[in-house]
């Protein structure tokens, strides 16, 4: 139990919130469209009418998931939102798919035919750095939660999944990669700034010296 509390410390108290919050929640009381059934829930009249008015993409994700309805249904409804959405239904085919497309999401369900969704982000971490997983699970625990986010995993969701806790979770793994990318660009326009060449360059006795 003491190393298990260690643990959780280890991780961002918003993730340490949601993890303990899904300890005492119950399954019943949460409503989801991603359900494994033969149908397709259809998008919200709201949802479909905020869709529609992003007219640009705003941002690039993949949807891992061998269950067809859900992986339909998720990719239908961020479709909707405005994002670029893909598909792949195993491991090997996410990998090929990461390989010739840099995504700045992937949403993988844990348990999948060939691999498992820890496999993939072990591959990301060393290949896809940039890439930000996000893990589905239907039967997590902290645990496998703390585990997930002790790897490298953006988040970890348990399944059924609420459409508004997908979204959220998107949105700030992709503004987290903009925050990074923007302090590189940064990084590198001060790096050019105080360069040694920058500084010497338009002194005449400086120039002497050098």
């Amino acid at each position: 139990m003491v190393a298990f509390y260690n643990l959780m410390f280890r991780i961002p108290h918003f993730h340490q919130q949601r993890l303990m919050a899904r300890c005492h929640t119950q399954r019943g009381d949460r409503r989801s469209r991603f359900c494994s059934t033969t149908t397709v829930l259809p998008i919200r009249p709201e949802r479909a009418k905020e869709g529609t008015a992003m007219v640009t993409t705003t941002g690039s994700l993949l949807v891992v998931d061998d269950d067809r309805h859900i992986q339909n249904a998720m990719a239908d409804y961020l479709r909707s939102l405005g994002y670029r959405t893909e598909t792949a239904s195993t491991c090997e085919d996410a990998i090929e798919r990461m390989q010739e497309f840099p995504f700045e999401v992937v949403v993988c369900d844990v348990n999948l035919p060939d691999k498992d969704g820890f496999e993939l982000l072990e591959w990301a971490r060393e290949n896809a750095k940039d890439t930000a997983i996000i893990l589905l699970t239907g039967f997590g625990t902290i645990e496998s939660a703390v585990e997930a986010i002790r790897i490298g995993a953006f988040d970890y969701l348990t399944k059924p999944v609420i459409d508004e806790e997908l979204n959220l979770s998107i949105e700030r793994a992709i503004g987290q990669r903009h925050l990074v990318q923007e302090n590189r660009q940064l990084k590198a326009q001060l790096d050019q700034k105080h360069n040694l060449s920058n500084i010497i360059g338009k002194d005449f006795k400086m120039l002497r010296m050098f």
